[in-house]
């Protein structure tokens, strides 16, 4: 999603060719308006790119899936504080700074509304009828939606928090900044712990793999599920590692 004088424009890589382009089919539309399928709209409160299994959503003021060239506009959304948690078809937003409210995309119904909520920052999912998030104090919890009931998983420096294979992992940055930040994946039936790596900025996985950037010496890496097998992923000479993405096929 790229800002520009008449709005936010979605683009795309192609994969064949790297070649970055409008999400638009029109050789001669100049991406200014809603009838342009890269057209999103004008200034938002708050806007991000997210994806729910196979499918890509940008949510600002208003929700549209994205597609190769087309978008499909599910609804308006009124003002929001802080991030958003998407799991189609819900939407789970801060309609003021202690209050969380579920949104049904399709129907635009307000499912549940929970008072109280510290805010969240980075590291937000939903999981068996749970949302987890990093409140600004970086607390692990757990919400479970159906009964509004709260869990503290991690007390204190858990950031960027997600889960893959029914494994919650999350980074743990230590109190003592001369030791490294920790990479943990947590059981969250059992919530037994174990630390995979160390030094770790930003992480993702993909099959049976682990892929994670460095810090400080800015480096990208992959190993095996269980922390084995570290191996250093070349880039070009120059580029810092940084946030590592993985977006469908």
């Amino acid at each position: 999603a790229v800002p520009t004088y008449h709005g936010t424009v979605i683009y795309r890589m192609d994969g064949e060719d790297d070649q970055l382009m409008p999400n638009c089919g029109d050789l001669l539309c100049k991406h200014d308006n809603p009838s342009c399928s890269a057209y999103v709209g004008g200034s938002e409160d708050i806007a991000a790119m997210h994806r729910d299994g196979d499918q890509v959503y940008y949510v600002g003021n208003r929700v549209y899936r994205i597609e190769k060239n087309k978008k499909t506009s599910l609804g308006n959304l009124p003002r929001r504080y802080g991030p958003d948690v998407l799991f189609y078809p819900y939407l789970a937003y801060f309609e003021e700074q202690n209050t969380l409210v579920v949104k049904h995309l399709e129907t635009e119904e307000e499912v549940r509304r929970f008072e109280h909520i510290t805010g969240y920052t980075q590291g937000n999912f939903f999981y068996k009828d749970s949302l987890y998030y990093v409140t600004a104090e970086l607390q692990l919890v757990r919400l479970d939606m159906n009964t509004g009931e709260k869990e503290i998983l991690e007390k204190k420096g858990a950031t960027r928090a997600s889960v893959y294979q029914d494994q919650i992992y999350y980074i743990k940055v230590p109190e003592n900044e001369s030791e490294d930040n920790r990479l943990i994946r947590m059981d969250p039936e059992t919530k037994e712990k174990e630390e995979l790596v160390q030094g770790v900025f930003y992480y993702n996985m993909l099959d049976e793999w682990l892929y994670y950037s460095t810090y400080p010496e800015r480096k990208y890496y992959r190993c095996h599920m269980d922390g084995s097998g570290e191996m250093e992923i070349p880039v070009e000479e120059g580029l810092q590692a940084g946030c590592i993405w993985i977006l469908p096929e």
